[in-house]
């Protein structure tokens, strides 16, 4: 889906996909990501839309998880995650 624009709504394509893998792949579809964009806009708008969906999947593992400590181990965990550029 990112790299054949199924759906060409970018916010669309960006909240699906981040919901469609786990969270130990996040770092690995960033990537996939950042060498899909192709300028200063397009990236402005993947940003926005992956902060939605990074807070929508955090709120919905939020109800899995028994404590607010568990919920921010995977709030550290979206923030360690390094781009690896393959």
């Amino acid at each position: 889906m990112v790299q054949q624009e199924i759906e060409k709504d970018l916010d669309f394509r960006v909240a699906y996909t981040y919901r469609a893998i786990s969270t130990d792949d996040i770092a690995q579809l960033d990537a996939l990501w950042m060498d899909h964009l192709a300028g200063a806009d397009d990236i402005d708008r993947f940003l926005g839309a992956r902060t939605v969906a990074l807070r929508q999947l955090a709120q919905d593992n939020s109800e899995i998880l028994g404590t607010p400590d568990q919920l921010r181990n995977v709030v550290r965990e979206f923030s360690r995650a390094e781009y690896s550029g393959d």
